[in-house]
């Protein structure tokens, strides 16, 4: 077997050339493969095998598209290729995380074994309510029930978040995934506790971890220009590379590089429903392949944080207008999206009623914890005299 990895920019066939497979070859597997492999979900560090018979012909080809997901090509008797698609079954279990907040959501979590990518999982269903730079505090508390996934014993994935809590200063927020029965082809959505919707018109913020290092003020002094400029939206502090999102559903109608935009750097422009428009400044770059004219979801990443034009660091300069008029971000009132069918409210506060059963477990395991902790001898450091001893 002949084993190798995809470079950057390969194609199957730049692969496939390499390996010096010939033309007529590459037309036969690529035809074998066409409907069964997405030809562009090819990427770099993907690893791939070629097959050969001792008279040197090409038997079989393997692609590893993933710890899950294989395609395997072969000949068959009359020369001809075949292709299928193989995919590792994994077992999936419905887990019960939370405590205290100890730091951070992030220290915390790193803290307790899991994956740290469940703290972007969390901040995405909350993303509606809560900033989690300024929002979070040591002694707040989260809980979550989710699908954690394994392959041959070992985690690989997070599957649906199915509830969370968190509560704290900021207040207390639950989210509970949910789905009517007899809506097929129909996606189940986040709700509270009470059946609404925790889907808004708009994200409080337009990226995931951040602060306000300067809000709206309509005579703020310019740091640069060093006059008495109005700051018509919200200043967010954040490395340059932060993924910034679309606050919500829309079209894109600017889209000016910083040579074009005077002071705004890299910027875009974004008109919603509601004759809402939302601006992002500064960007160090757009998201690859974003047009003018282009219909936008909330959550898309539409660009990056950067530092280009009249910014003294990196930042997002975010900015809304409402019918022309510049409006404070942080003080719009947001629409939800629509709550729980009336048909289906039984089955909802059913689903409620277990999460929260859960979330009754996942306190007593932190108490049980927090006791077991107190309650455990204290060890004296090595070569220091035992506290115990008199």
């Amino acid at each position: 077997m002949v084993t190798g990895a995809v470079e950057k920019k390969d194609t199957l066939s730049s692969v496939l050339t390499r390996e010096g497979i010939d033309r007529q070859e590459q037309a036969a597997i690529i035809k074998a493969m066409t409907g069964v492999f997405d030809f562009r979900s090819v990427r770099e560090g993907q690893t791939y095998a070629l097959g050969y018979n001792p008279e040197g012909e090409l038997e079989r080809f393997e692609y590893v598209a993933s710890l899950l997901v294989t395609y395997e090509v072969e000949r068959g008797a009359d020369g001809a290729f075949t292709a299928r698609r193989n995919e590792k079954p994994v077992d999936t279990q419905i887990v019960e995380i939370g405590g205290p907040i100890d730091g951070t959501l992030y220290e915390t979590i790193k803290k307790t074994g899991e994956s740290t990518a469940l703290v972007g999982t969390i901040v995405d269903v909350f993303a509606w309510d809560i900033n989690f730079y300024t929002d979070q505090h040591p002694g707040d508390s989260y809980k979550v029930v989710i699908e954690k996934q394994s392959l041959d014993g070992k985690h690989i994935n997070y599957g649906k978040l199915l509830a969370a809590e968190y509560s704290g200063k900021v207040g207390t927020y639950r989210a509970f995934y949910f789905q009517a029965e007899g809506a097929p082809g129909k996606k189940g959505s986040y709700y509270d506790d009470k059946g609404q919707n925790i889907v808004k018109s708009m994200l409080k913020t337009p990226l995931r971890f951040v602060r306000i290092s300067s809000g709206f003020n309509p005579k703020r002094m310019h740091p640069i220009l060093h006059i008495t400029r109005g700051h018509m939206g919200t200043d967010f502090a954040a490395p340059v590379g932060t993924p910034v999102w679309s606050t919500a559903d829309g079209t894109v109608t600017v889209k000016l590089a910083e040579a074009q935009s005077r002071g705004k750097g890299n910027y875009l422009e974004i008109k919603h429903a509601g004759g809402l428009t939302s601006g992002y400044m500064h960007l160090s770059k757009f998201a690859k392949g974003l047009k003018l004219g282009q219909v936008v979801k909330q959550k898309q990443v539409i660009g990056y944080v950067g530092t280009t034009g009249l910014s003294t660091g990196p930042h997002l300069h975010f900015m809304l207008k409402e019918n022309g008029s510049y409006v404070d971000p942080q003080k719009v009132k947001m629409r939800r999206d629509v709550p729980v069918p009336k048909g289906a409210q039984d089955a909802f506060k059913r689903t409620v009623a277990e999460r929260m059963a859960a979330f009754q477990r996942i306190d007593s395991k932190a108490k049980a914890a927090t006791a077991a902790a107190s309650a455990a001898p204290v060890q004296p450091a090595p070569g220091a005299p035992d506290p115990r001893t008199p």
